[in-house]
């Protein structure tokens, strides 16, 4: 990839000593709040190569930074989650909705809320038995339960029809329904492996 294709973009970062690994949480913190704002700058300052101009040299840096980026996004989605679930674990370990922070900060913790799990057509139909001795009504029925009827068509079996039915079964199914042609770009881009 050619220099041009990074406006104001400060030296890579040098690679990891693996023999220094990380594991307390304060340090991984320091060295995070160190590195991060080089790479937000970084990432801020990037301008990617049009596609379709690019030289093969160009495209492959595109794709190498695409892997990149990628490798680092499912190690922070799981140090994010797990960071979330170890909060989780202690709040329900102390039976708090609040911690407090040395800095006056509070960290809050919101449990989630119970669901009912309805057997819905059973319930109906043992609540209408019910009527008989008046102590529910249809109109009882009829708030507590939503009845929702879809219809879906195939269109395989509506094409199928349209070709060998005759004109106006073809004329009937197309006042009916029209193709929505999917952006250029909603399509999924595959990279190869690095």
């Amino acid at each position: 990839m050619t220099t041009d294709a990074f406006a104001d973009v400060p030296p890579p970062l040098p690679a990891p000593d693996t023999a220094a690994l990380v594991t307390d949480v304060r340090a991984a913190s320091a060295i995070l709040a160190e590195t991060l704002p080089l790479v937000a700058h970084t990432l801020a300052q990037l301008r990617t190569y049009p596609v379709a101009s690019a030289s093969p040299d160009e495209r492959a840096g595109l794709v190498e930074l695409y892997w990149q980026l990628r490798s680092l996004q499912a190690p922070l989605t799981d140090r994010i989650k797990g960071l979330e679930l170890a909060w989780a674990r202690g709040f329900a370990e102390l039976g708090a909705s609040k911690l407090p922070l040395p800095d006056g900060r509070i960290v809050g913790y919101e449990p989630a809320r119970a669901a009912w799990v309805v057997q819905a057509d059973a319930l109906k139909r043992d609540l209408a038995d019910l009527k008989k001795d008046g102590l529910i009504t249809d109109a009882d029925l009829e708030r507590a339960f939503t009845t929702v009827i879809t219809v879906t068509a195939d269109n395989r079996v509506l094409n199928a029809l349209a070709d060998n039915r005759g004109d106006i079964v073809r004329d009937v199914i197309a006042g009916h329904r029209q193709r929505e042609e999917p952006s250029p770009l909603a399509g999924r881009v595959r990279f190869p492996k690095p």
